[in-house]
């Protein structure tokens, strides 16, 4: 087994000689780095027990395709996740994974312009431009 270290949210780390690291949402640290952290800074990291050839369970573009479908009818963060889980029980991901997923969508969405926080994945970004161009830049 491996294990990931991804934020949840936009946190500051600074090292020993003062130099800041800005960490986005869905994106990875090392272990090293990560023990290094405080207590606050830690909380701010999902911690993801991986399976033995380092995979994190990536999306499918079926699912992914799945869940812009869904953002499309109701772009409501909770709503999107929930109903997603609902429709794939037996899912890998979890929660905290679909709404880094939505949130990568609300980072491209023209409808929130201020949602720029997420490292957006090439095949998220090429899924979300097939289905409503005009609606993800």
């Amino acid at each position: 087994m491996a294990t990931s270290y991804i934020c949840k949210t936009v946190c500051n780390v600074s090292d020993k000689r003062g130099n800041v690291t800005v960490y986005k949402p869905g994106q990875a640290t090392t272990k090293i780095k990560y023990n290094k952290m405080n207590p606050i800074q830690r909380a701010k990291f999902e911690v993801i027990v991986t399976n033995g050839n380092g995979s994190r369970n990536p999306y499918t573009r079926d699912e992914i395709t799945e869940i812009v479908s869904l953002y499309l009818i109701n772009d409501n963060v909770r709503v999107v996740r929930d109903t997603f889980m609902d429709l794939n029980p037996n899912t890998l991901h979890s929660r905290d994974s679909v709404n880094a997923l939505i949130g990568q969508l609300r980072a491209m969405d023209n409808r929130y312009p201020s949602d720029t926080e997420w490292d957006v994945k090439s095949l998220v970004a090429e899924v979300a431009h097939e289905m409503a161009s005009e609606r993800f830049a």
